[in-house]
């Protein structure tokens, strides 16, 4: 969901200014990329049960004092809505800027 988060909105842009303009991380094509490599990772390690581990823990990341305990047990898939997440409002920052704040994209709020 996290990566068809970008594509929905950069979809929803285009069919109310007929013009498809791509950010610096596209999610038509960084996000579906990004979804096809989460899935292949999950088959190959086989089976959904492995999103919900520790992700700093399962890399070998060793608890240090100034990591908190609430970011060192975020397990996989958290970290990865957290990754869709800033990409779509990286995303959303970058288009507003080079746009001029167009009112269609402001109006993306309302959802």
């Amino acid at each position: 969901m996290a990566a068809l988060l970008t594509f929905y909105v950069q979809t929803w842009d285009e069919y109310h200014t007929h013009t498809l303009t791509l950010g610096v991380i596209s999610g038509p094509v960084e996000g579906l990329l990004t979804l096809c490599a989460v899935y292949a990772f999950t088959a190959y390690i086989g089976g959904g049960s492995f999103w919900q581990r520790s992700m700093l823990q399962s890399i070998g990341v060793p608890h240090y004092a100034i990591i908190p305990n609430s970011v060192y047990e975020l397990p996989w898939n958290e970290w990865y809505m957290w990754y869709g997440g800033i990409i779509l409002v990286f995303n959303t920052i970058q288009r507003c800027i080079f746009q001029l704040c167009n009112p269609l994209l402001l109006n993306l709020t309302n959802f």
